[in-house]
């Protein structure tokens, strides 16, 4: 159990050093801060480890030691006993403040952070790093606007064709920065919805020039601006190495279920010890469909009720997802006995560190098609909680669930146990289905039965692996993985410096060496490398001796007994509605809503399109601004997109 104070202490610790860090940038500007900036360097550099060591403990400790804090206030607050709590003003920063078509639903929280990386961004380093399209538009505007105002000098002095080209010894590297912003116009280009969404393998495979973006904007700002981005960099590439380890080695796919309405279930093999929250995702790949793209998707089982497997729900409509559509297909005609293996690899669970949905009195669930996964797991989550006689999960909860045919309510096909209400008295589940493009059809006893029972499942063999997933290394080794490469990077950059660019007695008596700037920003390269790869070997290392202790896996444990749907079953689900030919009245629901389920705190849980997240956070805005009514409605969103 871990221990309240320490974790009030730990977040103090980590309120304390975003303050500071926010500090330093509303210094930056002043002439205080210049003039005490060039002192502090002059001091530095008669160091060992130069001026590099003071943009490093200035720019990027604070984030580092962030991070490493973080690691270990999540893990003791997986720990912490969970508990109903009362709203709270902090809790209430998390619901709409602005809902925008543009801008999306933003919540204060979201908006403070936008703030703090907004006024961060009036330096020349501001884009650098980031690869969200939203984000990498601005990015490109700025750097846009940078070089329109460069050229602009340049062809009032008549120097366009003579300083474009250059690569200077010294100072900003013109050239570099032109390929830069050049390769930032690609990223940016082909992040646009229409490329995005339509030619998923060109957006994925150009979003990998951040490599080259990186590197060619250090060798235009120079080191010293570098370190003002180096933190998160150095945090994303160690991250990615780590997620490389983590998926290796590739285990196989258990088994499959394909729906009606072009959609998957894929059930996976996972180590009994590995636990993850509701609404969690994982990073799959498929060698045999690529070799290289990896896409994520949300989980729809539950660790609590799987000890041995975990499951994922694909709607197939892209290109990646259609090969796999139809892999599992041809695998539905073969023989059993021959059924062959289906290698995959994953990166995963990531998701949230507590299960805050379970504090609500009710929950009222809205989904749009595919975004019926993660409440299957919190369905699935709750469901398990109560039948092991705990009484705080929520016991009333209405589903909203929107989709385009009514064969599309077959995924909810893994929680039926729970839609037939059999733990009656403990939960109260109400699923309200909105068949948009359909007028008319079957009641919902008859149409659930008949589209449950067009579900197929196939089995595959297991020869191929005998590894079952183990998700990522906890979260104090992370900590200490951090903290090690960091050490490592900042000993390698004093050796480099130490060894080749200048003598720390001559530097102490302001005689400056004057070296090229693409030998110190190579320098600070190598020892980016050297730090990475000495944090993956440490990774690897822990890797290992977690599968050396692991036992191969009972193809036996990941068989499950399929059920049919009795009379009795369908007459159960007659207390459950579906509405034909359009979308739900927010408005009427929330109205009735309290009426129905009672409980003074509603949580909000929307995934699905975005007009229809705009619709219930406005609603719950309204609520927000009526604080003294009840119930009050908690707005969250679940949704990602790419």
């Amino acid at each position: 159990m871990a221990n309240p104070s320490l974790l009030v202490f730990l977040k103090l610790v980590m309120v304390l050093i975003c303050a500071v860090w926010v500090s330093l940038w509303v210094l930056k500007p002043t002439q205080v801060w210049t003039r005490k900036w060039k002192q502090a360097e002059e001091s530095a550099a008669a160091t060992v480890f130069g001026y590099n060591g003071l943009d490093f403990s200035v720019y990027t400790f604070p984030i580092i030691a962030f991070a490493m804090i973080g690691f270990i206030y999540l893990e003791l607050k997986q720990k912490e006993p969970r508990s109903r709590q009362a709203t709270s003003p902090i809790k209430a920063l998390s619901n709409p403040l602005i809902i925008n078509s543009y801008l999306g639903v933003l919540s204060a929280i979201e908006v403070l952070a936008v703030a703090v990386q907004s006024f961060k961004g009036v330096y020349p380093v501001r884009f650098a790093g980031r690869s969200m399209p939203s984000d990498a538009s601005s990015a490109d505007l700025e750097g846009f606007g940078h070089i329109s105002g460069t050229f602009l000098v340049w062809g009032v002095k008549h120097q366009i064709p003579d300083q474009m080209w250059r690569w200077q010894k010294t100072g900003r590297i013109y050239l570099a920065g032109e390929v830069a912003l050049v390769t930032g116009l690609v990223i940016w280009i082909t992040s646009l919805p229409q490329i995005r969404r339509k030619k998923f393998e060109i957006f994925y495979y150009t979003h990998h020039l951040y490599i080259v973006f990186l590197v060619f904007f250090l060798f235009h700002g120079g080191d010293r601006h570098f370190y003002m981005v180096f933190p998160g960099i150095f945090l994303f590439s160690l991250d990615k190495l780590l997620r490389i380890v983590q998926s290796r080695p590739e285990t196989c796919i258990v088994s499959a279920k394909v729906f009606p309405c072009k959609a998957i279930e894929l059930v996976l093999p996972k180590d009994p010890r590995l636990k993850y929250a509701p609404t969690s995702m994982i990073f799959v790949k498929i060698p045999s469909i690529s070799k290289l793209q990896w896409h994520s998707f949300s989980i729809s089982s539950s660790s609590s009720v799987d000890d041995h497997t975990m499951s994922v729900i694909i709607k197939c409509e892209g290109g990646w997802t259609s090969s796999l559509y139809d892999v599992i297909k041809t695998k539905l005609g073969s023989d059993a006995d021959r059924m062959k293996c289906v290698p995959v690899a994953i990166e995963g669970p990531y998701g949230p560190a507590s299960l805050d949905f379970l504090r609500y009195d009710s929950l009222l669930l809205v989904a749009g098609g595919i975004g019926i996964t993660p409440f299957l797991s919190i369905l699935k989550e709750i469901d398990f909680a109560l039948s092991s006689g705990k009484k705080w999960p929520p016991a009333q909860i209405q589903l909203i669930y929107v989709v385009k045919k009514s064969q599309d309510v077959c995924l909810l096909d893994s929680v039926l146990p729970i839609l037939l209400n059999r733990r009656a008295g403990q939960l109260h589940l109400k699923l309200k289905a909105f068949v948009t493009q359909e007028q008319s059809g079957a009641p919902i006893s008859e149409l659930l039965t008949n589209e449950f029972s067009k579900v197929e499942t196939v089995n595959f063999g297991m020869q191929c692996s005998d590894y079952a997933t183990h998700g990522v290394e906890n979260l104090p080794w992370l900590a200490a993985i951090v903290g090690f490469s960091s050490i490592v990077f900042l000993a390698a950059l004093s050796c480099f410096n130490g060894a080749f660019l200048h003598d720390p007695a001559k530097m102490a008596s302001k005689q400056k060496q004057k070296n090229p700037s693409s030998v110190t920003d190579l320098f600070l390269i190598f020892s980016f490398i050297i730090a990475i790869m000495c944090g993956t070997i440490v990774a690897v290392f822990l890797r290992w001796r977690k599968l050396k202790k692991e036992l191969p896996p009972s193809p036996q444990k990941y068989s499950k007994e399929v059920k049919p749907i009795s009379m009795d079953t369908s007459r159960a689900l007659e207390e459950h509605e579906i509405h034909f030919g359009g979308r739900p009245n927010f408005q009427g629901i929330f109205s009735k809503f309290p009426n129905e389920t009672g409980g003074s705190e509603v949580g909000v849980l929307v995934c699905g399109p975005e007009e229809m997240k705009e619709s219930v956070a406005s609603l719950c805005q309204m609520s927000a601004q009526g604080q003294r009514k009840k119930p009050y409605f908690s707005f969250h969103s679940l949704n990602f997109s790419l």
